[in-house]
């Protein structure tokens, strides 16, 4: 089963592809890859955040304070199929540590509750359940909308000597803007 709840600090930088190439000696001597990067191949993420009609939640994020929160849909799979496995996440960071809680579900139940609010059957598992209520905590205070589809390659690596030191390569950006038009309720295709 996949962690549901975990807590780390991020620290992110802008590599050229020679700087990655020149880093990978290094990472092998002191890194493993992650289990999804099978043969050392990295793997796909696919995501749409969600915002409110107004962009407060990015534009809350942009003034750097002490502490966010967002929240998103993520797939390993694209494209995904209805009855394919998701993630819904919350993910906040306070004082530069990130926290990140997430459900899993089928697309057709997160794309029926984030559209309709139709909450998924998760089975009674309590962790599972307990983060949900966050979800419709976060829900009820910020009315979200579909905003941003961002999608890359990630090559991750876990320390030899530390499994909790995580290191990750992200390329390959894709990022759309504007998934939801707020005056004519129309979602863009």
């Amino acid at each position: 089963m996949a962690i549901q709840t975990f807590a780390r600090k991020e620290i992110k930088f802008l590599l050229t592809e020679a700087q990655y190439q020149s880093l990978l000696p290094q990472l092998e001597r002191y890194m493993n890859p992650d289990q999804f990067c099978v043969d050392g191949k990295e793997y796909g993420i696919y995501n749409i955040y969600y915002d409110t009609p107004d962009d407060f939640l990015i534009r809350e994020s942009l003034a750097k304070p002490y502490y966010k929160e967002k929240i998103r849909l993520r797939s390993y799979l694209s494209p995904a199929n209805p009855d394919n496995t998701v993630f819904l996440e919350i993910k906040k960071k306070i004082g530069g540590i990130v926290n990140k809680r997430r459900v899993t579900m089928k697309l057709q139940q997160a794309e029926a509750y984030m559209l309709h609010g139709i909450r998924p059957d998760l089975g009674g598992k309590h962790i599972q359940e307990q983060v949900m209520d966050e979800i419709e905590v976060f829900r009820q205070r910020y009315p979200v909308v579909p905003k941003q589809y961002i999608s890359y390659q990630r090559a991750a690596y876990f320390g030899k000597d530390d499994p909790n030191f995580r290191l990750t390569f992200d390329r390959a950006l894709t990022v759309i803007l504007s998934l939801y038009r707020y005056e004519d309720q129309v979602y863009d295709k």
